[in-house]
């Protein structure tokens, strides 16, 4: 296998290929990929015996520069755990790195970094029940938002779905949407997390 130097150049893309068939060419039995998704959809010649469709699996075009014509699959929920009322100048997050500038609502999702809901994504936006909420801190676990009214807990939350879009979270933290949902985790074996007050 082998991938390729950039996306969407043809001639990088042919000279590339050209030299991965030849020195594959002897390599009998063997399953042979260079598609990623993109290649895969703008130069069909590249989908050999396999090919690596990641990004556009989940729904996101893997090129912002091509119109692919594919919608969103994933989506990404949680929910309000905790619900505070922080007044002005208390602090948030790690070594306070968020400070509370006015009487604000203050809400806790269980869903952190170590869940793939990477830690440069402060600043974005996640949907509370029906509106829009800005990601003020990023924890191993959690993550904390700003709420323009108190909620019951329980309201669902939407990370990704629903308008909100892998997308918006990447040009937010200036990242590539992949790095976003390549990091996803969901592995059985974590423990359900249960937020106590």
């Amino acid at each position: 296998m082998s991938q390729f130097a950039t996306d969407g150049d043809p001639d990088i893309t042919s000279r590339q290929l050209a030299a991965f068939l030849d020195v594959s060419a002897n390599s009998t039995g063997a399953v042979r990929h260079i598609a990623n998704s993109c290649a895969a959809w703008l130069f069909p010649e590249t989908q050999l015996d396999a090919v690596r469709s990641g990004c556009t699996l989940v729904g996101f075009p893997p090129t912002p520069d091509v119109d692919f014509g594919i919608r969103p699959t994933l989506r990404w929920t949680s929910y309000l755990a905790q619900v505070r009322r922080v007044s002005p100048g208390e602090t948030i997050g790690y070594e306070g790195s968020y400070r509370v500038p006015k009487n604000t609502i203050m809400g806790l999702i269980p869903v952190g970094y170590a869940d793939g809901f990477n830690v440069n994504l402060v600043g974005t936006h996640v949907l509370v029940g029906d509106a829009r909420a800005q990601v003020v801190s990023v924890y191993m676990d959690a993550m904390c938002v700003i709420l323009d009214r108190k909620l019951p807990t329980g309201t669902p939350v939407t990370l990704v779905g629903d308008g909100i879009t892998f997308a918006d979270h990447a040009k937010n933290a200036a990242i590539d949407s992949w790095e976003i949902s390549a990091g996803l985790v969901d592995d059985a074996r974590r423990t359900l997390r249960r937020i106590v007050d």
